[in-house]
C-alpha cells in the first residue's frame, strides 16, 4: 500500500522557482473560482482550462477529479462517495490556508465527461477513477493534448480514495501539508436532544411490548438468565476478553492443545469456565437441598434427591481441591482430603435428614394425634348419640302422646 504521507516531496524546477516571485492573474482568477465554489472545487471545461492552467509553466498545482454523472447517479465506482470525500480534502486545505500565500499554490479542480468530453481526449483520460496532478513545471500549448506522468496520478490500490488519501497525495506532490481532516459531526446539536428522546421513547415502548409477551412473564427466564451471568462473572469471562487470554493453549513438548496451564500465575479460558461451571455446580447442589429437596412428597425419593445433591457437590469440591493442589502443589486443608472426609460426609447427611425429614414427619405425627383426639371427644355428623336415641322416663319426648296425662 503507498503511503504518501512517507515519501519525498518533489522538488520544483529552476523555472518554477523564478516564478515564484512573479504575480500571477491565473492563480488569482482561480482563487476566485474556488471562493465563489460552494464545494471549495473548481468547475472545469477545455476554455477555463486553456485560459487559465494553459502555459509553459505556472506557480500553482492543480488537481484535476474525473466525474462521469451518469456513472455516479448509478452508484457504480463510487463516485458519489469519492466526490464527496475529494470536496472535503478541497475545503480542508482552503480552511487551513485562508488568507496565506500557500492559498494560492494549490487549487482543486473536477471535470465532468458530459460538458467537457474533449477535455477528457486531451489528457488522456481513458477510463475512470482518475485523478492527476498538472505540476507548475508541466508545459501545456493551448488546444493541444497533455500527458500527465503516470507517477502524477494518484493509483487506485486505496481506492475509494477518501480525504485523508488525497490529503496525502496533495503532500507527496507539492510539499505543502494541506491540513489536518476534520469530518463534520452527523448528528447536530439541535437535532441530538430531539434524537436523544426519540431514543429514549422507543426503548421504553420496546420493552412494554416484550414484558407483554407470555414468554418474558416466566421467572424461569429470568433465573436462567442470572445463573448464566453468574457462571460468566466466576468463569473470569470479563478477565478473559480485557487481559485477552486465549481459550486453549498450546503445549510445544507435547505438539498438542493444552487446556489446563500448569502455571501458578495464569490460566486459560478454558480452564476458567471450568472451574466456574464447579462453583455454579456447588451452588446449584446447596439451593436444590434447600429449596427442591423439602418439597418432594416421597420419604425415600427426598432421601435419594439430597444424598444425590451431597455428593454431586462433594465431587465438585474434591475437583476444586485437586487443581488447586495441582497448580500450586498446595495440599489442601486436611478434613476435605483426609481421612475425616468420610465424617465430614456422613455430618453433612444427617444435617440434611434432620432439615429435610424431621419437619415433615412431625407434621405427620401432629395430623395422626389430632384425628386421634377428634374421635375420641367428637361425634360423627347425622347420627344420633345412644343418649339421645334412648328416650328417657319422665321426659316430654319419652312419654308416647297418646298416654300423656291431661
Amino acid at each position: 500500500m503507498r503511503r504518501f504521507g512517507k515519501t519525498r516531496p518533489n522538488k520544483p524546477s529552476f523555472l518554477y522557482s523564478s516564478l515564484l516571485s512573479l504575480p500571477s492573474t491565473q492563480a488569482e482568477d482561480l482563487l476566485e473560482l474556488q471562493n465563489n465554489s460552494d464545494t471549495g472545487v473548481i468547475e472545469l471545461d477545455a476554455d477555463t482550462f486553456d485560459r487559465l492552467i494553459a502555459g509553459k509553466a505556472r506557480t500553482f498545482s492543480v488537481f484535476i477529479f474525473a466525474n462521469y454523472e451518469a456513472y455516479r447517479r448509478a452508484g457504480r465506482l463510487k463516485l458519489g462517495l469519492v466526490n464527496k470525500e475529494y470536496e472535503l480534502a478541497a475545503k480542508t486545505y482552503a480552511k487551513a490556508h485562508a488568507g496565506r500565500p500557500t492559498a494560492r499554490k494549490v487549487f482543486f479542480a473536477r471535470m465532468e465527461f458530459e460538458t467537457s468530453e474533449d477535455l477528457f481526449r486531451r489528457l488522456g483520460v481513458k477510463g475512470l477513477p482518475f485523478l492527476g496532478c498538472i505540476t507548475p513545471s508541466l508545459s501545456i500549448k493551448s488546444g493541444s493534448s497533455v500527458t500527465i506522468p503516470e507517477e502524477d496520478s494518484l493509483t487506485t490500490v486505496d481506492y475509494p480514495w477518501m480525504a485523508e488519501t488525497v490529503v496525502d497525495f496533495v503532500y507527496d506532490k507539492t510539499g505543502i501539508k494541506p491540513g489536518e481532516v476534520v469530518r463534520p459531526p452527523s448528528i447536530t446539536r439541535r437535532m441530538a436532544p430531539i434524537i436523544g428522546l426519540i431514543f429514549l421513547a422507543s426503548i421504553a415502548i420496546a420493552v412494554k411490548i416484550a414484558y407483554s409477551l407470555p414468554i418474558l412473564r416466566r421467572p424461569e427466564i429470568y433465573a436462567a438468565g442470572a445463573l448464566l451471568i453468574w457462571w460468566f462473572a466466576v468463569s473470569g469471562g470479563m478477565h478473559n476478553i480485557i487481559r485477552g487470554v486465549p481459550f486453549v493453549g498450546w503445549d510445544p513438548r507435547k505438539k498438542a492443545t493444552m487446556l489446563f496451564s500448569s502455571s501458578t500465575s495464569s490460566q486459560l479460558g478454558f480452564e476458567g469456565f471450568f472451574m466456574g461451571t464447579l462453583y455454579t455446580t456447588i451452588g446449584m447442589c446447596v439451593a436444590g437441598g434447600i429449596s427442591w429437596v423439602p418439597s418432594i412428597h416421597d420419604e425415600g425419593g427426598r432421601r435419594t434427591a439430597g444424598y444425590t445433591l451431597l455428593a454431586v457437590a462433594f465431587l465438585a469440591m474434591q475437583m476444586i481441591t485437586g487443581m488447586h493442589g495441582w497448580k500450586t502443589h498446595v495440599d489442601a486443608f486436611w478434613y476435605f482430603t483426609g481421612p475425616f472426609s468420610f465424617w465430614l460426609l456422613v455430618t453433612l447427611a444427617s444435617s440434611i435428614y434432620y432439615f429435610a425429614y424431621s419437619s415433615g414427619d412431625d407434621d405427620g405425627q401432629e395430623e395422626q394425634q389430632r384425628g386421634k383426639g377428634a374421635g375420641g371427644q367428637g361425634q360423627q355428623p347425622g347420627r344420633l348419640s345412644s343418649r339421645e336415641g334412648t328416650p328417657q322416663p319422665g321426659s316430654e319426648t319419652g312419654t308416647p302422646s297418646g298416654n300423656r296425662k291431661q
